[in-house]
């Protein structure tokens, strides 16, 4: 997965701390809390595109918060397509 760009180094990380009895639960709760965050965020900003008059400026502060959840678990190509909405965002482009 890292070498097709899905997966950066800081999910293999934390791929290995499952090896480890004492790192499982702290990685469940770290995958859940991404999970879970990110399917709020994946909502809102859907709601956001969907809407007639797109609220950018939202839709980029949501984006930002989603590059940021996604740098931190490693979920390179969601911190990828983040960052093309960010860019979309900043010229006000909706498609």
């Amino acid at each position: 997965m890292c070498d097709d760009g899905l997966v950066n180094e800081q999910f293999l990380y934390l791929e290995t701390a499952r090896l480890h009895p004492l790192r499982r639960d702290a990685l469940l709760r770290t995958v859940t809390a991404y999970s879970l965050s990110s399917k709020g965020l994946f909502s809102a900003i859907t709601s956001q595109l969907e809407q007639q008059q797109v609220d950018f400026e939202r839709v980029s502060d949501l984006a930002r918060d989603l590059y940021a959840r996604s740098s931190g678990i490693g979920a390179e190509s969601v911190k990828c397509a983040c960052a093309e909405l960010i860019q979309a965002s900043e010229r006000k482009d909706k498609d």
